[in-house]
């Protein structure tokens, strides 16, 4: 499976310190997180999934030195519209591996003492689908009979991010890289409703820092240019627009918003014409074809007169 723009998009950012840092203190509601600092922690340059999951790719790992303790965060971005019920499972398996990797990398020496230890490893899973997330969130819940034996089966409890669950209030209020981003994410039902969110985004870009700006620009100039379907003068419309919001003038953003939803419609418009006026072209050729063979031409001349394929004269031959 192709990895999908948004993971593209959310790695890039999120494989930077601060942007994570300010993920975990904006939405993860835990005593630890405050304690966390930006040079503390340490971007583990290397994709994990094993290979069973790799069409389901779409991590990231970071280390962390917390009170002088190894704890290792496995970030996992379901990015995708359904929620998956096997998630318990596809991250202990994700877990596990980790920690045989990290048992396996110290010297046997080292990991027979009595005082060796392993790091906690903490799962954190960021959703944005459309359905509301149901997966159990324990891992014993995905175990039969798990209620009669509760201290002596494997548990582990994984932190959700589920961008939908956020009102654009409390976005904006947030006033940082990741909530813009989350802002813009959100489902929308149409094309005008996600140009607006846009619109809130901006309200939020003009308090980032100069780096956290430009990758806020390509994060919302990539997600605009899929939903455009972006060829080179859709491009060039995304790109202007763009360039009117970073005004921040109000005036200037609805302006802007209703030039490009006008400029989108207008190319829409006019590619539907013309696929039209080609599979218009094609039909014709497909009725010579038809005529052609039941008068009793070969097939070789059929394809000189029509400059149809081979394949779509065969095809018309088997209708008839």
């Amino acid at each position: 499976m192709p990895e999908k723009i948004h993971d593209k998009g959310y790695k890039r950012i999120l494989s930077k310190k601060s942007n994570f840092l300010n993920l975990l203190k904006s939405f993860v509601d835990k005593d630890w997180v405050k304690h966390i600092r930006e040079e503390d922690l340490t971007l583990v340059d290397k994709s994990f999934v094993p290979k069973d999951f790799k069409e389901k790719e779409a991590d990231i790992i970071y280390e962390l030195r917390y009170n002088d303790k190894e704890v290792i965060f496995y970030f996992l971005l379901e990015l995708q519209s359904g929620v998956d019920f096997t998630m318990p499972f596809r991250l202990l398996v994700y877990m596990t591996e980790l920690l045989k990797r990290y048992f396996l990398n110290n010297k046997e020496d080292v990991r027979e003492r009595k005082d060796f230890r392993l790091p906690a490893v903490i799962p954190i899973v960021l959703y944005n689908g459309a359905d509301k997330w149901t997966a159990v969130r324990s891992f014993k819940e995905y175990l039969k009979g798990y209620e009669a034996f509760e201290e002596s089966v494997i548990d582990f409890k994984y932190i959700l991010i589920d961008v939908n669950n956020y009102t654009d209030e409390q976005l904006i209020e947030i006033k940082n890289l990741i909530s813009a981003v989350f802002a813009l994410d959100k489902k929308s039902n149409d094309m005008e409703a996600f140009i607006k969110k846009i619109s809130m985004g901006f309200k939020i870009f003009t308090g980032l820092t100069g780096d956290e700006q430009i990758d806020f620009m390509e994060w919302t100039r990539d997600v605009l240019a899929k939903k455009v379907k972006a060829d080179k003068d859709n491009l060039k419309v995304v790109n202007e627009f763009l360039k009117q919001l970073m005004k921040g003038d109000e005036v200037a953003m609805n302006y802007a918003i209703e030039r490009f939803l006008d400029e989108v419609e207008e190319k829409g418009i006019e590619k539907g014409i013309e696929k039209g006026r080609q599979e218009g072209i094609k039909e014709g050729r497909i009725q010579v074809a038809r005529l052609l063979y039941k008068k009793g031409m070969g097939k070789d001349e059929i394809i000189s007169v029509t400059e149809l394929t081979p394949e779509e004269i065969q095809r018309v031959i088997e209708e008839i």
